[in-house]
């Protein structure tokens, strides 16, 4: 009987210390090696190459406003008597500069506001008398007979039409008439002074 119980015991003991599956090692990552999907974006993102910085849309560039330009200008020079002498420009966002040289109430370098309204009423104007057809100079001959009229320069500019004339005589009167109209602009205005190099 003991003869029997040890080729038993033995037996029991290889069955139960025999692999009962497969002694290959499985290809499967044990759970504690197992990446986590955190773990997989971030690997992917240390991976991809630097990016450029995100380029700005148009809208969002610093893109430098447009100065402001010279859409009506006048300017009356000397004679031999007392003439007004000065010089006017105003620009497409109703700012008006001014020099005033001699025979005026205001001397030197001004600055004030006109109002876009002025702009398109004496643009409109130009339109009406035919400013764009005018000759660029009066006297068209250029040889002024009357030296002691003062000489007048004015400058119109409407989209991308503009138009410069000098006048002394013998212009039409619509022209005159121009040029006054232009200056009576000034007559109400409130002017700040200004440096020279402002102008």
């Amino acid at each position: 009987m003991k003869n029997w119980i040890a080729p038993i015991l033995a037996l029991l003991f290889f069955a139960a210390c025999s692999p009962k599956t497969s002694t290959k090692l499985s290809d499967r990552q044990p759970q504690w090696e197992v990446t986590t999907p955190t773990e997989t974006v971030e690997e992917e993102i240390e991976d991809v190459p630097e990016e450029e910085p995100v380029k700005q849309g148009e809208f969002e560039k610093n893109v430098v406003p447009a100065a402001p330009m010279v859409v009506v200008g006048l300017k009356r020079e000397a004679c031999y008597g007392k003439c007004p002498t000065f010089e006017l420009k105003l620009y497409n966002d109703g700012t008006i500069k001014y020099y005033g040289k001699a025979n005026v109430e205001n001397i030197g370098y001004f600055i004030a506001h006109a109002g876009k309204e002025t702009i398109v009423d004496i643009q409109t104007r130009a339109e009406t008398i035919g400013y764009f057809g005018l000759n660029s100079q009066y006297p068209p001959s250029g040889k002024p007979q009357i030296y002691d009229m003062p000489q007048t320069t004015t400058f119109v500019k409407i989209d991308d039409r503009e138009h410069r004339i000098t006048n002394r005589h013998d212009s039409p009167p619509a022209l005159f008439k121009f040029e006054n109209y232009i200056e009576s602009l000034i007559e109400n205005l409130s002017w700040k002074p200004i440096r020279y190099e402002e102008f």
